[in-house]
């Protein structure tokens, strides 16, 4: 049977899959040749994984979080004595006050990247999100540093 990714078949296996995850535990390990993978599904545990220094950070870290998405900067760096020096610097940045008054624009900028991937996905079609990240990240980081809404994300084109 041959369909393609956005057929029936496709939709079939992925809604299998699905199920068969919620029947089993927070955290799955899967060993594929020599390599650990987890997958895990209670975002606590993803956050406890993240956070320790015991997790090392390996090429898939680097494709996932490091050079897609959110490319080589200060907050995705693997190299651990770097990323220590620099998150001396930048932890003060972070206090809970001061990003409190930020909150109101990541969650607009992020409501808008919800609903622009939720239009494209609508009929099952895949949507690639990696390009749409980077713009939801520019248009929070312009919006929060400079004040301005400049619509990244709906005007992709002027800002690649």
């Amino acid at each position: 049977m041959r369909t393609s990714k956005s057929g029936s078949a496709y939709r079939s296996k992925t809604s299998r899959i699905i199920k068969a995850s919620e029947s089993v535990d927070d955290i799955v390990r899967i060993w594929i040749f020599h390599k650990l993978f987890l997958i895990v599904k209670d975002p606590l545990h993803t956050q406890e994984i993240l956070r320790s220094t015991a997790f090392r950070k390996n090429d898939y870290y680097k494709t996932i979080f490091g050079e897609t998405a959110l490319g080589q900067g200060i907050l995705t760096n693997v190299n651990t004595e770097v990323w220590k020096k620099q998150r001396k610097i930048l932890t003060p940045t972070f206090h809970f006050k001061i990003l409190h008054s930020y909150i109101q624009y990541f969650y607009e900028e992020s409501q808008l990247l919800c609903n622009i991937i939720r239009e494209e996905a609508q009929d099952g079609a895949e949507t690639k999100t990696d390009m749409k990240l980077k713009l939801a990240g520019f248009d929070m980081i312009v919006r929060n540093v400079l004040g301005i809404q400049i619509n990244a994300q709906r005007n992709p084109r002027m800002y690649l």
